[in-house]
């Protein structure tokens, strides 16, 4: 291990068990989140109220609603719905930020770093290898790209959440020893020893499996 490069890799003992979680809102909770605000407006326009609904940016001040016979308060102010610009890649409630990559962790700059079937490492992805933060402690989720080299045998690594435990999957599969590849994708974060971490896994167990990995962090969810 490289003397400028901080420790970050967690060895994550066999009695861990997964801990809970906050659901991740959907898109049919967004849908139903603008068939609410439509039809509250909808209600509005039939009391017979004058409701502004630009595009984008704040909504202008509508006119008052002036009925025969009715006096205008003039100390009233009409109710307005503003709709706020869009923001793009919106998931439910998250928004997603692109990054220029980082390097979250390379095993191969660690004495220890290999991982062979059966193991599992957890460390953090909002820093990066000289743990300078680069996410908000806030995020929920990260994109990646993970790169396998040095490989033994035929095997896979998975990622995942740090709170949970492996749940069965695969990020990257390898058939035969000397591979490199690399796989993108997206994960939720969790907490093993701090905010911010995943988990990696290298099976099958009992196999003859092996493999550095390397994690790039490509934007995240918060």
């Amino acid at each position: 291990m490289s003397g400028a490069v901080r420790r970050k890799l967690h060895k994550v003992p066999i009695w861990f068990t997964h801990c809970l979680r906050n659901n991740v809102p959907s898109w049919t909770a967004a849908r139903e989140q603008n068939i609410m605000n439509t039809t509250v407006a909808a209600i509005i326009m039939l009391a017979g109220l004058s409701v502004g609904l630009p595009m984008s940016g704040a909504a202008s001040a509508p006119s008052p609603v002036v009925r025969p016979g009715i006096p205008v308060d003039e100390s009233v102010q009409p109710i307005r719905i503003v709709v706020p610009k869009a923001r793009r890649c919106v998931a439910g409630r998250y928004v997603f930020v692109p990054l220029n990559p980082f390097r979250a962790l390379d095993s191969r700059d660690y004495s220890d770093g290999y991982l062979l079937a059966g193991q599992t490492w957890a460390f953090d992805v909002i820093t990066d290898q000289k743990l300078n933060q680069q996410i908000p402690a806030g995020a929920v989720a990260v994109t990646y790209n993970l790169t396998v080299t040095d490989t033994t045998s035929t095997g896979y690594i998975a990622v995942y959440p740090a709170d949970i435990v492996w749940p069965g999957t695969s990020s990257v599969n390898w058939t035969a020893p000397g591979t490199t590849l690399a796989n993108g994708g997206t994960v939720a974060v969790g907490l093993f020893n701090g905010p911010g971490e995943v988990e990696v896994h290298v099976g099958p167990a009992g196999g003859l499996a092996g493999t550095d990995f390397v994690m790039d962090i490509t934007g995240y969810y918060i």
